[in-house]
């Protein structure tokens, strides 16, 4: 019998909780993209700085060319290594992101499997699997997405600012700084106002994204039945109610994001035309160089630009949310049947079967299956269950393998109750071929040895024989 391996199930129900749970212990990579921020946000100012010097140097200097030069050369040998220097940085970013990124996705497609296998059998009768399968992809892959936003649209852009701003205020005139620093916090709230707005609105899209998922997967599973009855009509017409919802809700989304998109547009507006009207003010009145014309409207610009992507990443950062938070949801529901904290391994002797007092019935059902039931199956004895459709004949075996639990009452397997022993061990001990014959999409080898693992080949070719299907595998 194989051994069963332990695995924590807990999961974080909170989205940015579940994220840290993979990142807390990765620090030191986070330590380097702080590091790429930083770097990445000096190289922001200091460009158009010294394209300010080199410009400057020219236009003070248009006949002494010694001195031009002189004034020039050291801004222009910095200038062109810092596009080394920032070479060098993106390629680290891409080394940091390769030794992350990948492995975070696997782990959450891992934990995310492990916690939906531990849902009870009703559980997944309620669910489509195709939706349920897609929400395990759609976390991976949205939260190594906001981990790229945060850490590459977000923290940047608050270190630029803080850099950009000093660096207009001391190195030309404070007014320029203040209106830079004023105009993004504006920028940013605003554009954090609309993102909130958006996030209900994609939080539906996800979830009825998810739902035609289902349909699809269910349609093609029982692919079958539809091409048996000729009912492909009948398909395309249910799909099309799912397809038809979605159409609504992502034209709400793209609708309040274009309006986002105009009045974000216009603040761009205000910030070029505050800074040109200053800048002429400054050269009216002398405090102004024509490097300073060049170094205010670069990093205005170079800002501008960085703040559109931001706020591009951020209507995209609100779906991402809004789909992940939507694949939590299956997280967030507590595991219906679970091992009590002092549950033992069943120790099987006889394997005498007993229900004492035992009531079930199915959740919203008006009636119950069973109700005070009380039957003895002794060690050896051979039992069949008789009975019409729907009357408890699969219940009576699902309550004996805790597929689920009776209400009231007790289900005994050699005077052990099964709700105190291990989930692991009990259908360890018990064979069970279900009524509806089940392959998985893999070799027939890996599908005999599927209930025990450690099988050689040798038995699995003994038990293929053994069932009269050996010949025709070959």
């Amino acid at each position: 019998m194989s051994k069963q391996t332990h695995y924590d199930t807990r999961l974080p129900t909170t989205l940015f909780q579940f994220i840290w749970k993979y990142l807390k212990t990765r620090k030191l990579y986070l330590s380097g993209f702080v590091l790429i921020a930083i770097i990445w946000a000096i190289e922001m100012s200091l460009s158009p700085y010294l394209l300010k010097l080199i410009i400057d140097g020219v236009a003070q200097n248009p006949q002494n060319q010694a001195k031009m030069l002189a004034m020039v050369l050291i801004p222009v040998i910095i200038y062109f290594f810092m596009s080394i220097v920032m070479n060098l940085t993106f390629r680290f970013h891409d080394y940091l992101n390769l030794r992350l990124l990948p492995e975070i996705s696997a782990n959450i497609e891992k934990d995310m499997f492990l916690y939906l296998m531990n849902h009870s059998y009703t559980f997944f009768q309620n669910h489509f699997a195709g939706s349920l399968a897609r929400k395990i992809f759609d976390m991976a892959q949205g939260v190594e997405r906001i981990i790229s936003t945060i850490k590459v649209a977000v923290f940047p852009r608050i270190v630029a600012l803080i850099i950009s701003s000093l660096a207009l205020f001391f190195l030309v005139k404070p007014i320029f700084g203040i209106i830079l620093f004023v105009w993004t916090l504006i920028f940013v709230y605003s554009s954090y106002i609309v993102t909130k707005g958006s996030e209900k609105i994609a939080r539906e899209e996800a979830e009825e994204s998810a739902k035609l998922g289902g349909v699809v997967v269910d349609s093609v599973s029982n692919v079958i039945s539809t091409k048996l009855f000729s009912n492909i009509d009948n398909e395309v017409s249910y799909l099309n109610k799912y397809l038809n919802t979605l159409i609504n809700v992502e034209r709400k989304l793209m609708w309040k994001n274009l309006k986002a998109n105009f009045i974000q547009g216009c603040f761009v507006t205000v910030l070029i035309g505050l800074m040109l009207a200053f800048l002429l003010h400054g050269r009216i009145h002398g405090y102004v160089t024509p490097g300073d014309f060049a170094f205010v409207l670069a990093l205005s610009i170079s800002f501008i630009l960085s703040l559109e992507d931001v706020r591009q990443r951020m209507l995209e950062f609100t779906k991402v949310v809004g789909t992940c938070n939507q694949a939590l949801t299956y997280i967030r529901i507590p595991h219906e049947i679970t091992d009590e904290p002092k549950a033992v391994a069943l120790n099987v002797l006889h394997g005498e079967i007993k229900f004492e007092e035992v009531s079930f019935k199915h959740t919203n059902a008006k009636d119950g299956l069973f109700k005070n039931l009380n039957i003895t199956i002794h060690p050896g004895e051979k039992v069949g269950l008789v009975g019409y459709s729907g009357g408890g004949k699969s219940t009576f075996i699902k309550l004996i393998l805790r597929l689920l639990d009776a209400q009231s009452g007790r289900v005994l397997i050699d005077d052990q109750e099964v709700k105190k022993v291990t989930e692991f061990s009990l259908r360890k001990e018990i064979g069970t071929i279900p009524q509806e014959p089940e392959l998985f999409h893999r070799t027939i080898m890996e599908n005999i040895r599927f209930a025990n693992p450690e099988a050689s080949d040798e038995e699995v070719i003994k038990a293929a024989k053994k069932a009269r299907c050996h010949e025709f595998i070959l």
